[in-house]
């Protein structure tokens, strides 16, 4: 488990974090989940596996927020093999009560290839998690599976505007107007937007013309394991003076 923060543009404010996974393993290395998420998939592991994401997910979160006195929110991906279970709610609810998780600290992050085949589910269980407050994210938006029409057809709470689109956005006009609608769009609609694969300072130079984005990426911070990211969250708050 790693957590990547999220953080906002203009005030250097940190939203949140995002769950991440890596797989460290002996014989093959250090191996993306790129890779290994697709094997879970198609071999049935990958319910055990967001279980597992999601409970570390809750329990890494609780102890940031009791050691900061904060309450930032942790973001978890779900994979569309689980948001189109029946019961994937009401397991999601079960495990935040196990932790007492307040729902409006749990976003869930969906991409809209999941929500392609069987929406009845899907919509059913996002509106059951949403009457407990917990966000949701439309990830990886701006992939070659983007709809203008999912924003409305689904409630969610968070763009998440794809990396690709950050590549050399400061030197791309295309690229620019893109992103600059795909971020009108959203935040007329009154969702949060998060920026991935932000990595230079030429972009974040750029990316200042926007108000109120929330900033993921190398450049701030890479994914990394719980004691080196409570390092960065003093480190961060001592050189930014952040109240929390």
């Amino acid at each position: 488990m790693h957590l990547q923060p999220q953080i906002e543009s203009k005030e250097k404010r940190i939203r949140g974090f995002e769950a991440l996974l890596r797989w460290n393993n002996a014989r093959l290395g250090k191996v993306g989940p790129g890779e290994f998420i697709l094997i879970a998939e198609q071999s049935g592991l990958i319910k055990q596996i967001d279980e597992w994401v999601m409970e570390h997910a809750f329990v890494e979160i609780q102890k940031i927020n009791e050691i900061f006195n904060t309450e930032f929110l942790i973001s978890i991906n779900v994979s569309a093999a689980q948001i189109q279970r029946i019961d994937f709610a009401d397991k999601v609810i079960a495990l935040m009560e196990k932790w007492g998780m307040k729902g409006q600290l749990v976003e869930l992050e969906i991409t809209e290839l999941s929500i392609l085949d069987i929406m009845d589910n899907v919509t059913r269980n996002i509106n059951k998690l949403r009457e407990k407050q917990v966000k949701i994210a439309l990830d990886d938006f701006g992939t070659g599976y983007s709809s203008i029409n999912h924003l409305s057809e689904i409630h969610v709470d968070t763009i998440k505007i794809d990396r690709s689109l950050m590549n050399n956005i400061d030197n791309s006009q295309r690229k620019w107007i893109i992103v600059k609608n795909l971020y009108n769009i959203s935040r007329q609609l009154q969702y949060d937007v998060v920026l991935e694969g932000v990595e230079t300072e030429s972009q974040i130079s750029f990316l200042k013309q926007l108000r109120e984005v929330y900033i993921q990426g190398y450049y701030y911070c890479k994914p990394q394991p719980i004691e080196e990211l409570i390092a960065f969250i003093r480190k961060w708050q001592q050189e930014t003076n952040e109240q929390v």
